[in-house]
Formats: structure tokens, sequence, C-alpha cells
């Protein structure tokens, strides 16, 4: 099987393409190999009551795609080890809902703080591409590619978006509540709407932006 126990409160996905036909939920921290492809059924999602941790390297990257058209994405949450999300590929996300669940992003992290690095997230149909919510996060070379939305959306968070890029989105590329972030050496093209958007008493600390083609 893909998945096994690695110990007590941990599990892990062995390096492999392998097909995710209905919803998966993991009660403990997950761990995906570099090399990894999960391709998910339409209605199938990734839901994890601990960190993630998804270390790919440049040549063995770790990819999360639809099996057909969309898929519903990832949430994790109440982790108290940082997750790392790194050389990794998100495409083709729609929001996860589900019964009572209903979330606005295509990845979902709350009460997890998360490191995020070498990472694109592209064609999410979902309200934000990613959402972070009441944790700390770094994103780091991150690419935000093709949003039918906005890109990213931070509440009550505190972080930093270092050295990324934010291309093709039809929402805001990024946006704030309750927010404290610093955003250093990134690009915003091609932005329906805003590039930055802060509000609901964030302090947001701009530097070293390349804005081109902006709506608002």
């Amino acid at each position: 099987h893909y998945i096994y126990k690695s110990d007590n409160n941990s599990w892990k996905i062995k390096k492999g393409t392998w097909i995710i036909n209905k919803p998966l939920a993991i009660n403990g921290n997950l761990i995906i190999e570099g090399g990894t492809t999960l391709s998910f059924a339409h209605d199938s999602y990734l839901i994890i009551k601990g960190n993630i941790e998804a270390k790919g390297t440049i040549k063995d990257k770790i990819i999360f795609k639809a099996k057909d058209d969309v898929w519903k994405g990832i949430y994790v949450l109440n982790s108290s080890k940082k997750s790392i999300l790194e050389n990794v590929l998100i495409q083709n996300t729609t929001a996860l809902t589900d019964g009572i669940l209903n979330l606005t992003g295509g990845v979902n992290f709350y009460k997890s703080d998360v490191e995020i690095k070498n990472t694109k997230f592209e064609n999410s149909i979902a309200e934000d591409s990613l959402n972070i919510v009441h944790s700390n996060f770094i994103l780091d070379n991150v690419s935000i590619h093709k949003s039918v939305s906005d890109g990213f959306d931070s509440d009550f968070s505190k972080g930093k978006i270092i050295n990324s890029k934010f291309s093709n989105i039809s929402g805001d590329a990024v946006d704030f509540s309750g927010s404290i972030v610093e955003i250093n050496n990134c690009e915003f093209y091609n932005i329906h709407d805003k590039a930055v958007s802060s509000g609901e008493a964030s302090n947001i600390s701009i530097s070293n932006i390349l804005i081109n083609n902006i709506g608002v």
C-alpha cells in the first residue's frame, strides 16, 4: 500500500505515483517522500490533523494534482509542529467543501505553522489558492499562477513572503486581515484586482517589489 504508519503519531507516503479516489484523513503527522505524485479524484482531498512534511528535491519534486479536472485540496490543522513544503507542485485545486466543512482555500493551514519553499501553486479555482489562518509562516520562492480569485490569503497570522511571484490572478494577489507580514523581493504580474490588499488591522511591510499590469 502507498501509505503506512512510521511511528505512533506519523504516517508516510512512499515514493511513487498514486491515485487517491476518496478523501484521505490523517490523524497525526504525514511525511511524503520526494518524487511522489498524488493524483486526486474530483471529490477527494487530504486532511491532516498534525503537520505535513513534503520535502522534494529539484529532481524529485512532489506533485499534488487532479486525476480529472479538479480536486478539493489540502487542509492542515491544529499542529504543534511546523509543516514544511519544499520543491512541491500543487495544481487544479478547488475549495474544500464536504458536509459541514466549508473552507475557502485550495490549500489551507489553520493553527499550524508552515514553511513553504521552492513551491508552485497553479490553476486554482478556489476562493484562495493558499489560505493561512492563526499561524506563523514563511513563503520563500513560491509561485502562485492562475487563480480565479485571490492568490494568497493570510488571516490573523504572522510571516514573511520573500523571493516570490504572483501572476495571472483574477482577485487580489495577496490579501491580509489581522496579520503582520513582511513582503520582500516579490513580483506581481497580471493581477485583476490588487497586488497587495491590507485590511482589518494588518501591519504589512513591503520592500523591493515589482508590480506590472495591476487592475486596482
